[in-house]
């Protein structure tokens, strides 16, 4: 009898079972919010990540940040968490970038938020 074999099976049907949740979780959001139109979707975008975050899958935020903004770039809360997210992992290098790249946008809903997180943030010019 291998007991490796049945701590590997309870601990793959957990991690399926949490899946599963997770997958119904996101639909059911779907479902709440499909008349819901754009909101609908940056609830989403947020929901997400905010789970990936709590799984600490960095780099799956990253790529969630990175198609929230190619879905809205116009959004300063999406470029300012993403921001942050890089600044509290200590890539202040990838910070100033977003940054960066947040200003350039040619629309911007709240753009005072952006240069609130730069002067916060105290994110020196390159210079």
């Amino acid at each position: 009898m291998n007991l490796n074999s049945g701590y590997q099976n309870r601990h793959h049907l957990h991690n399926d079972g949490w899946k599963h949740r997770l997958r119904a979780d996101i639909e059911k959001e779907n479902s709440n919010c499909a008349s819901g139109g754009p909101r609908a979707m940056l609830h989403i975008f947020k929901k997400y990540i905010e789970i990936e975050l709590q799984l600490g899958n960095f780099n799956r935020c990253r790529t969630l940040y990175e198609k929230y903004l190619e879905w809205a770039p116009a959004n300063c809360y999406a470029w300012s968490k993403f921001a942050e997210l890089e600044r509290s992992l200590g890539e202040t290098e990838r910070a100033r970038a977003i940054f960066e790249l947040a200003i350039a946008q040619p629309a911007l809903d709240m753009p005072e938020l952006l240069w609130k997180l730069g002067l916060d943030h105290n994110l020196p010019d390159k210079t």
